[in-house]
């Protein structure tokens, strides 16, 4: 019998990847609150009664997508970044757990102060900014109350959105590239580039293989604003030459770790298919064929 999942954020760059390829093997029930698509339930999770109705819908498996991901916005916005990030996940892991199913919360490297990386899921949580905080928080609360849970962590992502939703971390190099002029671009904070839909394949195996715990999914190839930047350049037969690096790191309102790489040992020890290099998906990606 297919699995009923119901999935947050649906809308989402992430979610709609999710929703998109588990459907294959599921029976999949997307909410949305902002940007819903056709055929979406529409859902303000911070609302305490359309919350609690969750629990009258049929579902075994809830995958939870939704949260305030702007780092910047969470520092000068912290309760409001609490109340999604963190005391949602609260809620609906006792909404899973008092009907038996389980619930998969999607969770950050930036649990992580990037001094120490690459990250395993035994190393201990220290976030330097508010957003690593409430996903910290988040990542206990769904353990104490859903012990059956799967944390899902993963670093910054790309993919195919469907507008008006974007995949920022493309859309900053295109405009960037676009600006006909020198822009200087971030050379200093490394990330790991992962493609929404390894991602959900990744959580679908999980799903498939009963996994629970703690788990990092993650490519392994590691990149800066910069050198993205450029790469994006010279793939789309443009001049990478426009691109600088940047001679001062920007001010912004929250701090981001230096490398907060997240090893994939545990993902590759249960044979679970581990994400590309952008190197190899970025060729075939919808939005970079469009720029060509």
């Amino acid at each position: 019998m297919k699995n009923n999942i119901l999935i947050t954020g649906a809308s989402g760059l992430l979610g709609s990847a999710i929703a998109r390829i588990l459907s294959e093997q599921a029976h999949i029930i997307p909410l949305a609150h902002s940007n819903r698509q056709p055929g979406m339930d529409c859902i303000d999770l911070l609302d305490h009664h359309s919350l609690s109705s969750l629990a009258n819908r049929e579902w075994n498996i809830l995958i939870h997508c939704a949260a305030f991901r702007d780092p910047d916005f969470c520092e000068k916005n912290t309760e409001q970044a609490r109340a999604l990030n963190t005391l949602v996940p609260k809620a609906l892991s006792e909404i899973a757990n008092e009907r038996g199913a389980k619930m998969i919360q999607i969770s950050t490297d930036y649990v992580f102060d990037g001094n120490s990386p690459p990250y395993t899921e035994e190393s201990s949580p220290a976030p330097i900014n508010h957003y690593g905080k409430t996903k910290m928080e988040a990542e206990q609360w769904v353990r104490d109350i859903c012990p059956e849970s799967i944390i899902v962590r993963m670093p910054v992502l790309y993919g195919n959105a469907t507008p008006p939703v974007q995949s920022t971390f493309i859309e900053g190099a295109i405009g960037a590239i676009s600006a006909g002029k020198s822009v200087e671009m971030d050379n200093s904070i490394t990330r790991r580039p992962t493609f929404t839909d390894d991602v959900a394949k990744a959580i679908g195996f999980l799903i498939e293989s009963n996994f629970e715990g703690t788990i990092h999914v993650s490519a392994e190839e590691t990149t800066t604003n910069y050198q993205w930047a450029r790469f994006i350049a010279t793939l789309t037969n443009k001049d990478p030459s426009i691109i600088k690096t940047m001679k001062a790191p920007l001010c912004r309102e929250a701090l981001r770790p230096q490398d907060s790489s997240l090893s994939v040992n545990r993902l590759k020890e249960i044979n679970g298919p581990i994400p590309r290099s952008f190197k190899n998906v970025l060729p075939d990606l919808d939005r970079i064929k469009e720029f060509l």
